[in-house]
């Protein structure tokens, strides 16, 4: 038994004894023997708490850990509850006794003895080992704050590295602000590191994309995980590209932050929409080829039966003369629509080849009026129609310098156009000046069927009538239109209409205005 006079003096001998060390070995191994020795104890071994297990970390002597008695005591100690070694626990073996105490945060100290403590150095022993398991968890601490701290230096350097040298343009980002940049991310936005560290992510994302940046938060990121999208930014000479962007969290220099990783996919976008507007003009073509052909092939055989059905009857014996004029009127106009849709597909065929050239000439835009007005009177008249027309330029302002045929056949497919569709009311055509006197505005309006919204873009797409649907609304192959347009492109104007089915249509068209005396 220790006698109680000298109990100071080893309860201090054990307190400064590690005083100055850090390291958990050396901790113990000066430590230890003092109990064993300072407390007659034959043996001393401390477990530690790791991972929810006691594992074995020191026991002297080294020879007793092949004894069977020690395997009893670390197993009994081990199967109590920690609460239990408050001051201590004890277990009895044959004529030993074996006491274990709590070392704070660290494990157990096991000490054994041939005799029991006087029940003062037992209780008194306890905040002397408490100490011990201070100093030893500080020492454990420190050591895995050292490891941590060397891997985390290693880890830095070998994520710069990556960071640096990957293809993908990588951004962190914490509390709504970049704070990392690397190189990829430097070249492909065309700021650099200083101007992106400062740069809000908002300002990246293209407008179509902003509702983006409200992801952009730990707490979002925390519920779904991660965030893979696809969206469009904008550099810093303001052009736009797509980009792949996968964001995740991360904890970077102790923050927690947002990694976004991105690639340049604008290429493939590209490619892309050429594939889909490839395969949308393919179904366009053959829907439109489909049309075309049912249309056509009633357009040609309409006149053929006219010419050939009329040409037979005019052999007729006794042919009154009143018949051969009516019979012949029907083959002529039967003749002029079969010329008409033959040049029109001649017009269409050149256009699509590239092959229509222009030729620029003066004229006077009245007089064309005037001579429109005339000839298509009597077509107005036959449908019961008025027409009405509107110059408001004298005849010196009136002179153009443009393709005058063309400038003709584009006039004349509006008006027969609308002359096809109006069952009653007027026709009126024209033209006005723009203020700026840049250019000249033409127009047919009537009063017909109208046109449905949905269709008012389509009707100037080649073999395209109102309604592709019902070829047989109307006569017609749906090629005036078309080639009004490429005219009217090709003298450097547009084409558009506007339109109120059941109301009418009024369908405008602009040229240059180059004459010579305005300046």
């Amino acid at each position: 038994m220790v006698k109680y006079n000298l109990q100071t003096e080893m309860l201090l001998e054990l307190v400064f004894s590690s005083y100055n060390d850090s390291n958990e070995l050396t901790i113990l191994k000066k430590s230890i023997p003092l109990y064993l020795r300072k407390l007659n104890c034959f043996s001393a071994g401390v477990l530690k708490y790791n991972n929810l297990l006691y594992e074995e970390t020191l026991l002297i002597p080294y020879v007793y850990k092949k004894s069977k008695d020690w395997e009893q005591v670390k197993a009994y100690f081990i199967s109590i509850p920690q609460s239990a070694h408050e001051p201590c626990s004890e277990f009895k073996l044959e004529n030993t006794i074996y006491y274990a105490y709590n070392l704070t945060n660290y494990g157990i100290l096991i000490l054994g003895r041939k005799k029991p403590f006087n029940i003062n150095l037992a209780n008194e022993l306890k905040p002397i080992i408490n100490h011990l398991g201070i100093k030893l968890s500080q020492a454990h601490e420190k050591k895995q704050r050292e490891i941590a701290e060397k891997s985390l230096i290693e880890n830095e350097k070998c994520l710069r590295t990556l960071l640096n040298t990957t293809a993908a343009s990588i951004l962190i980002y914490h509390n709504n602000s970049i704070i990392y940049a690397n190189n990829s991310a430097e070249q492909f936005t065309g700021y650099n590191f200083r101007e992106l560290v400062d740069l809000k992510i908002y300002k990246l994302i293209h407008p179509d994309f902003k509702t983006f940046c409200n992801k952009l938060n730990t707490s979002y990121l925390k519920e779904n995980k991660t965030l893979n999208s696809e969206l469009k930014i904008l550099k810093k000479d303001k052009t736009e590209s797509w980009i792949n962007v996968n964001i995740d969290l991360i904890n970077w220099k102790g923050l927690d932050a947002i990694i976004i990783s991105a690639f340049d996919i604008t290429q493939l976008k590209l490619t892309e929409q050429n594939l889909i507007n490839a395969k949308e003009e393919a179904e366009k073509s053959e829907r439109l080829k489909t049309a075309f052909l049912a249309n056509i092939s009633h357009e040609i055989r309409t006149p053929m039966s006219g010419i050939l059905g009329f040409t037979e009857l005019l052999k007729t014996p006794h042919l009154t003369s009143e018949k051969r004029e009516k019979y012949i009127e029907i083959i002529e106009k039967s003749g002029d629509r079969m010329l008409n849709l033959i040049n029109n597909i001649i017009d269409i065929s050149k256009i699509e080849a590239s092959l229509m050239l222009t030729s620029y000439s003066d004229f006077n835009i009245n007089e064309q009026i005037n001579n429109l007005f005339n000839f298509f009177t009597v077509e107005a008249e036959n449908k019961n129609l008025k027409l009405i027309i509107y110059k408001p330029l004298p005849n010196n302002l009136a002179v153009v310098n443009t393709d005058y045929e063309k400038f003709y056949a584009i006039f004349t497919n509006l008006i027969k156009n609308s002359i096809k569709y109006t069952e009653e009311g007027l026709i009126e055509f024209g033209y006005d000046v723009k203020d700026d006197n840049s250019s000249i505005v033409f127009y047919v309006k009537d009063s017909g069927m109208g046109i449905a919204s949905n269709r008012q873009d389509a009707i100037f797409e080649r073999f395209i009538q109102a309604d592709i649907e019902d070829t047989n609304t109307t006569q017609g192959a749906g090629l005036g239109l078309s080639i009004s347009k490429a005219f009217v492109e090709m003298l450097g104007g547009e084409i558009w209409v506007k339109s109120v089915q059941n109301v009418g249509s009024t369908f405008f068209f602009s040229l240059p205005y180059n004459n010579k005396f305005i300046q």
